[in-house]
């Protein structure tokens, strides 16, 4: 009878079970390196961003200087960016037109412009820079008419004009009396060429600025030059023309023309009114608008 054959049957390995609860331990490892690099980097994300935006709050929010009894406020205060919901801290400062700080009180830059005045960023940057100022009473008074010789400081200051090149000489126009207050801006504004005058010598000082003056000055000061389409017969100029209604051989149809093309400064579409009296509010956006294009903002 034949023999049987024994088969031994080798038993499968087996993984020790510590090595198991080390690959186990590894893993764990592995997944708690990944959260914590993850974690770290989520905090280091929020906390740069609220650092930036605090950076920009304190920046924006100038601290209040005490002044017998009453807080003054910086320009800056009130340059918050629109819209207002991408910084929640500015919804009061729009609200309210107050700056939201705590710690004293905070007054208007100018009693009569407030936050929703449509002039009111270029008011307060151009005040700001020294260019204009307001009155002894706080007030900007933005819808009084600015005269010929307000207008011509306005412009020169706002190109920081050297006026040291002044000597002292009378100035070619009779009625600039020596002394007056503007003598030194017109004789500058004339020995450059940035302005004329009127028959008989004069320059008309208390004359209020019309709309196509400020603009040809305004110009003139912060090197504008006229845009070389801006010629009897182009396309543009004479599209400039109808969208005013200007005459093509309007002095100030270059002018129109060029900031039309440019779309630089707002002017009333339809009816240019060009002997238009400017206000105060008025001059201080079509001289910011000027400067913005000038990159002089």
């Amino acid at each position: 009878m034949p023999k049987k054959k024994i088969i031994k049957k080798t038993p499968a390995k087996r993984t020790p079970k510590r090595k198991k609860l080390r690959d186990a331990n590894k893993h764990e490892m592995h997944f708690m390196g990944l959260v914590l690099m993850f974690a770290g980097f989520s905090f280091y994300a929020v906390a740069s961003f609220f650092n930036s935006t605090n950076n920009f709050i304190d920046y924006q929010y100038a601290s209040v200087v005490e002044a017998e009894g009453a807080g003054e406020i910086a320009a800056e205060c009130y340059t918050c960016p629109e819209p207002a919901e991408n910084f929640p801290e500015c919804d009061l400062l729009w609200e309210t037109n107050v700056c939201p700080l705590s710690n004293g009180f905070v007054a208007d830059v100018f009693s009569d412009v407030p936050a929703s005045y449509h002039g009111y960023k270029a008011i307060v940057e151009l005040y700001d820079r020294g260019v204009v100022s307001g009155y002894d009473d706080g007030s900007f008074k933005p819808d009084k008419v600015v005269n010929r010789a307000e207008f011509v400081k306005i412009a020169m200051e706002a190109a920081q004009v050297d006026l040291t090149t002044f000597d002292g000489e009378a100035c070619e126009f009779s009625d600039v009396v020596h002394g007056d207050w503007y003598e030194v801006y017109v004789c500058v504004a004339k020995d450059k060429g940035w302005v004329n005058g009127y028959d008989g010598n004069l320059f008309r000082s208390d004359q209020s600025i019309s709309r196509v003056e400020a603009l040809k000055i305004v110009m003139s000061v912060l090197d504008y030059d006229l845009d070389k389409d801006c010629e009897p017969g182009n396309v543009e100029f004479n599209k400039a023309l109808t969208t005013f209604n200007v005459d093509a051989d309007a002095w100030y149809a270059g002018h129109v023309c060029t900031v039309f093309e440019d779309e630089s400064v707002s002017l009333p579409i339809g009816d240019l009114d060009p002997g238009h009296a400017m206000t105060r509010g008025e001059v201080v956006q079509m001289v910011h608008q000027v400067m913005d294009h000038q990159g002089l903002l």
